[in-house]
């Protein structure tokens, strides 16, 4: 059973999604593999990372994750927390 139970995609419906997650290569995953927990984290960051490398809207992904605070946990657009975290770090 998934860490978050089954409905936690119907609470995403709620707050509502972004256009471009209905071409999201993500869509119809389970979302554990986006947010790991640290006992396993390599492996389910890697197996994220390789859905989104395939993923017609990646970079729409990124700059939505960029934008949103909510964000911090989990992968996006194949990016990590710490790794988003260093691309809103003001240059």
């Amino acid at each position: 059973m998934p860490r978050y139970g089954p409905d936690l995609g119907a609470l995403g419906d709620l707050w509502g999604r972004p256009e471009w997650h209905a071409d999201a290569a993500c869509r119809g995953h389970g979302i554990d593999a986006w947010f790991p927990v640290p006992a396993n984290a390599r492996n389910e960051v890697a197996a994220a990372r390789a859905v989104c490398s395939t993923c017609p809207v990646q970079r729409a992904c990124l700059r939505w994750a960029l934008a949103q605070p909510a964000t911090l946990a989990g992968v996006w657009a194949g990016t990590t927390q710490g790794e988003r975290a260093h691309l809103r770090a003001p240059s």
